[in-house]
This record gives C-alpha cells, structure tokens and sequence, in this order.
C-alpha cells in the first residue's frame, strides 16, 4: 500500500498539470502516507500503565 502511495506521488509530480493542482493532491498522499505511520506510533505506548514499567523507567504522556 504504502508502495502504491509513494508511486502516485512521483507520478503527480512528473505529470503536465499546473502547479495550483499538483499541491494539494500531494498535501492528500502524503496524509495518506502519514496517518498510518502515526497510529503505529501512537500503538507503541498502549502498555504504559505503572504496573507495565520497570523501575525508574519514564514514558512520555501521549497527546489526544
């Protein structure tokens, strides 16, 4: 998927369309490319309740 998304990137950025078109699909693939990796991210911090941590261990507090 995330393939398939760089490619359409390219393949915006070497097309003939004028540039007041090419800017905002390219602002919508790279959400497309960003979300996923931000809820991996955001997966990575679910086990930091007080029993789940080692001692003198500190995990930041994740936004919402």
């Amino acid at each position: 998927m995330e393939n398939h998304l760089y490619d359409c990137l390219y393949h915006i950025l070497r097309s003939d369309t004028p540039e007041t078109e090419k800017f905002p699909a390219l602002q919508r693939i790279k959400a497309k490319i960003v979300r996923p990796h931000a809820s991996r991210k955001a997966k990575i911090l679910l086990d930091t309740n007080d029993h789940d941590k080692m001692d003198r261990e500190k995990f930041p507090v994740p936004r919402s």
